[in-house]
């Protein structure tokens, strides 16, 4: 009798410890446990600015057409397709000149550089992207050229972003195009830049290929505004060249945007009986 009081003891004693951690648990103050957790929220930062992007044109006279063009036709555009894109941003353009100068234009891009404007739309000579791409390089600045397209510009890894071919294309173009009009000798007249560099560079490989002889390159300064004594020189080879291949196969290339800056009427009118002539259109 007394082991079984002693077992039942036990038993109650097992059973109220049972009880007791349960009810313990339950009754006992509630431990906080503290958790850190990281969310990452997308922020815009551009969100709400204005972005600024320098706008230099090459020469003063591109201004009159090109403004006008900037304020009711570029800057709404894309600014109304920011908006489309749910972008709460404004592009505002800031308007330059180079005045036809590639030391002026590399200012420019300075200037920009000190306003804190870093993308830029210019160069749009390649004479005046040349001059200012280390400068650009070593600022991290973005060049964009909506008409560079001299060879010598093609640079990989540069900060220069243009948005035509370059001028590999043009020059055996040119070179198929005189020979296919009979031409066999040809004068080169260019202006002395990266431009015309480039395409005279392929042009003088090309045209040979097909037969054909580069007679003489002319070649002279941007600025220069006086060319009677190269005229001359040309009027001189071109008398040899007619003598040899006849006035019907002997071409003259010019390298600039239109011939009057080179030749003043008088004189190049004489050339022009000779010879035939043919204009290589600066971009």
């Amino acid at each position: 009798m007394e082991r079984t009081a002693i077992a039942l003891a036990v038993v109650l004693l097992i059973v109220g410890l049972g009880i007791g951690v349960g009810v313990g648990r339950y009754t006992a103050p509630v431990k906080v446990k503290e958790v850190t957790k990281t969310v990452t929220v997308e922020v815009r930062p551009l969100e709400g600015k204005t972005i600024q992007f320098g706008d230099i044109v090459a020469q003063t006279s591109d201004l009159e057409t090109y403004k006008p063009i900037l304020d009711n036709v570029i800057l709404p555009d894309i600014n109304e397709y920011a908006k489309l894109l749910g972008y709460d941003v404004k592009f505002e353009g800031l308007l330059d000149d180079a005045q036809a100068q590639a030391a002026i234009h590399l200012e420019k891009v300075q200037s920009f550089k000190a306003m804190g404007v870093n993308l830029l739309i210019c160069g749009r000579w390649s004479s005046q992207a040349q001059a200012a791409l280390s400068y650009v390089n070593e600022n991290d600045m973005i060049m964009f050229s909506p008409s560079s397209t001299s060879p010598l510009l093609w640079i990989e890894g540069d900060r220069l972003f243009r948005m035509c071919p370059n001028d590999y294309i043009q020059a055996p173009a040119i070179a198929k195009m005189l020979w296919t009009w009979g031409i066999e000798g040809v004068i080169v007249i260019q202006r002395g830049d990266p431009w015309a560099d480039g395409i005279y560079n392929i042009f003088k490989d090309e045209f040979p290929k097909l037969g054909g002889e580069i007679l003489a390159k002319v070649r002279y300064a941007a600025e220069v505004t006086e060319f009677s004594s190269y005229l001359e020189q040309m009027e001189e080879i071109a008398k040899e060249a007619v003598e040899k291949y006849g006035a019907e196969h002997v071409g003259m290339v010019y390298g600039n945007e239109t011939p009057p800056p080179v030749c003043a009427p008088y004189t190049c009118a004489r050339l022009y009986q000779q010879i035939r002539s043919q204009p290589i259109h600066d971009t």
